[in-house]
């Protein structure tokens, strides 16, 4: 059941579409064509939420960042072939942001942008994709595969990104409307 207010131990579907579509917009965050956005939106979200202690869910900035300490740098390619580079500082101060990395990154990670999306989805596997050679990483390998601890939080609400994007955007003339499971992107690709 929807409420209209907010608790402090948990968010509505509303709520967190708000929080989606704000961050999204964040130019630090959001970039047209790219689905990455939303999984990037989603990950300085969960950075800036307390923690509900008694479900025990979402671990602490400072839990992660000691679980972590590691600067990563995601360099995503689109399907048109454009590049943009995101971090998630993890080492420090548990930041996300478009660019380069405030400080040197431990680890850097070239990959599609649909494949990252299928990553952050649970739809692919890491492993797999690297040993296909779809993902190449520069720096520590184990640390590059701690990265799922905080891709991989709270999934659903992947699956929310999308809706609040479809929900509320006007289909783009140029036709990057955001979607979020890649059964999609091949849907799109062959329109």
């Amino acid at each position: 059941m929807l409420g209209k207010t907010r608790s402090s131990s948990s968010q509505t579907l509303v709520d967190v579409k708000g929080e989606i579509r704000a961050a999204i917009a964040d130019p630090q965050l959001g970039h047209d064509g790219f689905e990455t956005s939303k999984v990037m939106a989603l990950i300085a979200i969960l950075l800036k939420q307390q923690p509900d202690l008694s479900k025990n869910t979402i671990p602490s900035r400072k839990k992660l960042i000691r679980l972590m300490r590691t600067c990563y740098q995601f360099v995503i390619k689109n399907q048109a072939g454009a590049e943009v580079v995101w971090f998630v500082d993890m080492k420090k101060t548990g930041r996300v942001g478009k660019g380069k990395a405030p400080t040197k990154p431990d680890v850097t990670i070239w990959c599609s942008d649909r494949d990252f999306v299928a990553l952050a989805a649970g739809e692919a596997n890491p492993q797999k994709l690297y040993a296909a050679g779809r993902i190449k990483v520069k720096g520590n390998l184990d640390r590059a595969l701690k990265v799922e601890h905080i891709i991989s939080h709270e999934r659903e609400k992947i699956k929310l990104a999308g809706e609040a994007m479809s929900s509320s955007a006007k289909p783009r003339p140029e036709g990057n409307n955001f979607t979020v499971s890649t059964k999609d992107f091949d849907r799109q690709s062959k329109l």
